[in-house]
């Protein structure tokens, strides 16, 4: 874990280093192993997840402090003692097609399946609710 870290750590850095001094650079990463599979609710791995942060995004994030803070999600507020309601950004797929709360709906189910690998991770949430196409409620276990 030290080592990955010191990697890191040494990538940020450089491209630190790059873009302070102007000029373009390329930062290459070449990690000891493959992602195992780039399907979010496909694996549990440290590695697999970290590949799948470089490519999903996902209704909140974590800021610089830790912070919770809104990523896919514009802005989101408890509504009530096990509901949370998300407001979502405008944002697109990558074929061009506009995210809505239907597809945020389809992940949270999808992630709650018995086959999904990251359902561990859901345990607190009950399911998943559209309110219209850019508002779905996330309510969870009491």
């Amino acid at each position: 874990m030290v080592n990955v870290f010191a990697r890191l750590m040494l990538s940020a850095l450089l491209v630190a280093a790059a873009s302070a001094s102007g000029t373009a650079a390329t930062l290459r990463y070449a990690p000891e192993s493959d992602a195992l599979t780039l399907d979010p609710h496909g694996a549990l791995v440290a590695r697999t997840q970290m590949v799948q942060g470089w490519i999903y995004e996902g209704l909140v994030r974590f800021d610089r402090e830790m912070r919770v803070r809104p990523a896919l999600a514009e802005s989101y507020a408890r509504t009530a003692p096990d509901t949370w309601r998300f407001r979502l950004r405008a944002a697109r797929f990558h074929d061009g097609t506009m995210m809505t709360a239907d597809d945020v709906v389809f992940s949270v189910q999808r992630a709650l399946s018995p086959r999904s690998a990251v359902r561990v991770l859901f345990t607190s949430v009950k399911e998943a609710r559209k309110g219209d196409d850019s508002t779905v409620d996330i309510v969870t276990h009491v």
